[in-house]
């Protein structure tokens, strides 16, 4: 479409985004990796084309990588996106929240482990700490 729209000189919007993965080396240093891993995954609550969505972790690094990272997202301040504490707010609608758990029961029935959350938070309609 970009050649295209081009050859014409014409505007386009091209989307750049989607499922980036967010790769661990043996050589990460997992007290910098691991909060960067968290704010990739849940920028603008989780919910854009940017948000990192797959983790590729070197083997014998992945373990390690798996425990901090469970750690520091089972940390997150979650709830009221108007409370300057919470770092983390409810999902855009009662829709997408129905989605995700369906996605992530899905999962868990098909050999996933949900280490942290897996299910939606009470006090709120829309409120889900994701899964990982």
């Amino acid at each position: 479409m970009a050649e295209i729209a081009g050859q014409h000189l014409k505007k386009s919007v091209l989307e750049l985004g989607g499922s980036d993965p967010f790769i661990v080396a043996s050589s990460a240093d997992m007290d910098a990796t691991v909060p960067l891993a968290v704010t990739a995954r849940i920028q603008n609550n989780g919910q854009s084309c940017i948000a990192s969505k797959r983790f590729i972790v070197v083997r014998d690094r992945a373990d390690e990588f798996i425990e901090k990272f469970v750690e520091a997202m089972a940390a997150v301040p979650t709830g009221d996106p108007m409370d300057p504490a919470t770092v983390l707010g409810p999902v855009v609608s009662r829709g997408q929240l129905d989605e995700l758990t369906a996605q992530v029961a899905d999962s868990v029935t098909k050999g996933a482990v949900a280490r942290t959350g897996g299910a939606p938070l009470p006090g709120g309609a829309t409120t889900f700490r994701r899964r990982c």
